[in-house]
């Protein structure tokens, strides 16, 4: 039951990082002006922060199992 939790977790961040680069690319890369670097910043944080995230838990998935089979 655990590890369905935290594959839900790790889903549901990759949803909301396909999310955010969504709308990332409709309000900021569409429009007429050109990008800032305070944007383009944003956006590279945004993608490390959740990319780290999903990484921690599927670490901790992996981890998890290879205790339990030891």
């Amino acid at each position: 039951m655990r590890f369905k939790i935290k594959f839900t977790q790790s889903w549901f961040a990759l949803v909301l990082f396909l999310l955010a680069c969504t709308i990332y690319e409709l309000f900021f890369l569409r429009s007429m002006r050109s990008i800032s670097f305070s944007d383009a910043l944003i956006f590279v944080l945004l993608i490390f922060l959740t990319l780290s995230y999903v990484f921690k838990i599927f670490k901790k998935n992996i981890l998890g199992k290879k205790q339990s089979t030891d």
